[in-house]
Order: C-alpha cells, then sequence, then structure tokens
C-alpha cells in the first residue's frame, strides 16, 4: 500500500487497513530532548491500536524487551520503543543485541505489528531501522513571546536517493500537522507513563554504572604458570576446548578462556608452552 495520506487523521486510518491487509507498520519519531515526541508516540500508538495498546505492557525501553514484546504483543498492536535511540544505536549494529534486533525485526510483520522507535536525531538509528522506516516524524516546539509552544510535527515519506556509498533511504516532506497535549486528555495515562519511565531509566542507569565499575575493576594479579596450573586441574574434556586440532594446547584459546581473570596473549603462550612441555594426556 503507498501511503498518501495528507493528515493524521487519514495516516491512521491508512495505517489501521494496513496491518489488517498482512502489512506491518516502522515510524521514526524524532526532535529535540523535550519537544513532545513521547506524548506523540503514546498518541498515535493509542489511535492506531485502541485497546491492544497499553502503557505498561506496550512501552518498552531496551533491547531485550523489545524482542520479547514482538512475540507478546497482540497481532495489531503497537509497541512504543521509547528509547529508541539507545535500542537501534548505530554503533551496535553489529554487537550481539543489534543482529538479534535485524532479525526480531523480520518478525514484526508476521505479527502486523505498527512499531514507533523514537530518537533525538535519525542518524543516531542504524541503517536497518531506517531502511524499514515507513515515515518519519519531526516534533518541534515554537516560541511565543516567553512561552514554548508544543504540539507541532512534519511528516516525512521515504524515498531512495543515490548517494556516494549507494542507495540509502531518504525523506521527503508529506504534511505539517498539530497533535493535542496528552496530559490535558488523560492526565493519569501521562502520570503513570512518567513514572514507568523514570523507574526503568533509573535502573538503566544502574545498569550502565555496574558495567562501567566491572570494566574498570582492578583483576587480580595473574602469571601463566597459575594459568598451566588451572589448566592441568580441569578435567580432560575443558582441557579439550583448550586445544587445537593437532591435540596442542592453543594460546589464544587458553587467552579467551583466562582473559577475565587477567590473563594477557603473553602469558597465554608462556601457558600454552608449559602445558605442552608437561605432555598432559589427551
Amino acid at each position: 500500500m503507498e501511503d498518501r495520506t495528507r493528515n493524521l487523521d487519514q495516516y491512521v486510518d491508512f495505517v489501521y487497513d494496513k496491518l489488517r491487509q498482512d502489512g506491518d507498520n516502522f515510524v521514526v519519531v524524532g526532535g529535540l530532548e523535550g519537544s513532545g515526541k513521547s506524548a506523540f508516540a503514546l498518541l498515535l500508538c493509542n489511535a492506531i491500536s485502541g485497546d491492544l495498546f497499553d502503557i505498561e505492557s506496550c512501552v518498552v525501553y531496551d533491547s531485550s524487551e523489545y524482542i520479547r514484546k514482538v512475540k507478546s504483543v497482540p497481532r495489531y498492536g503497537s509497541i512504543d520503543c521509547d528509547e529508541g535511540g539507545e535500542m537501534f544505536m548505530s554503533n551496535d549494529a553489529n554487537t550481539l543485541a543489534g543482529k538479534n534486533i535485524k532479525k526480531t525485526m523480520q518478525q514484526s510483520r508476521r505479527k502486523n505489528h505498527n512499531t514507533v522507535i523514537l530518537a533525538p536525531r535519525s542518524f543516531y538509528l542504524n541503517k536497518t531501522s531506517m531502511y524499514r522506516c515507513h515515515a518519519y516524524f519531526h516534533i518541534y516546539t515554537k516560541s511565543v513571546g516567553n512561552r514554548i509552544l508544543k504540539g507541532y510535527g512534519i511528516k516525512y515519506v521515504p524515498e531512495n536517493k543515490v548517494w556516494q556509498d549507494g542507495k540509502r533511504p531518504w525523506f521527503v516532506k508529506a504534511f505539517h500537522f498539530r497533535f493535542p497535549d496528552i496530559k490535558q486528555i488523560d492526565p493519569e495515562a501521562w502520570e503513570l507513563y512518567t513514572r514507568i519511565k523514570n523507574e526503568r531509566g533509573d535502573g538503566r542507569l544502574d545498569r550502565y554504572a555496574d558495567e562501567i565499575e566491572e570494566e574498570n575493576e582492578v583483576k587480580p594479579e595473574l602469571t601463566s604458570e597459575q594459568i598451566a596450573d588451572m589448566v592441568d586441574e580441569m578435567k580432560l574434556s575443558e582441557q579439550f576446548t583448550l586445544r587445537n586440532t593437532r591435540g596442542r594446547f592453543d594460546s589464544d584459546l587458553i587467552y579467551e578462556r583466562f582473559r577475565s581473570m587477567g590473563a594477557t596473549k603473553v602469558m597465554a603462550r608462556a601457558a600454552a608452552l608449559d602445558l605442552n612441555d608437561r605432555n598432559l594426556p589427551v
């Protein structure tokens, strides 16, 4: 189905029909922090999916949660990826999480989902999410005197332009629009959303800090002889995983096994030589 809509009401009807004709829908909502992206995304998801959209179960904040929601959110439902800049980050595209997200996005059509990805800037997102994007909504504010007015947006639709590195999605303007203030329409829903968002955000901050502290943690001093002794005490089945195809201990395999304990490649090479000299049974 080709998107020729000229206002938000037409767009909601278009996506509603599209999902029920065995399609799916991916949109990116961008704009400065505090411009109203989250409010617009909630309104859009509710308008498209109605009772199938629930703030507590359909708004996701990290990669693993998104993958699980693609499985659990009902057919024709909406998934609001509130921290899309973190979940679909371009720098993480080739990590395990990034690769699994790419695979999961291919399952979305099977479930006929409407997926909304929020990000301050589109270039925060990896190529896969931008290629799957069927529309881009830019949300912005206006300053009038001393007041900041919210509820303004522009919808863009993708088309291909040839850049130096080949074809990439590009977007052309479709229409301007206004949207209401969700805090006035449903203050309880907005309060629920902000409470969950703050709780989940604090949890992610704790996790980020723990990851940095773990990375910077001083590893205990280790010697090649200690590594060789630990391997010597392993079961034969465990030792086998550290040998190469010729049956000799491999320094790279030893390094990968003990690097979290502070082993270096030099230590691993010395340990491998020591172990091979010991003539342990194969």
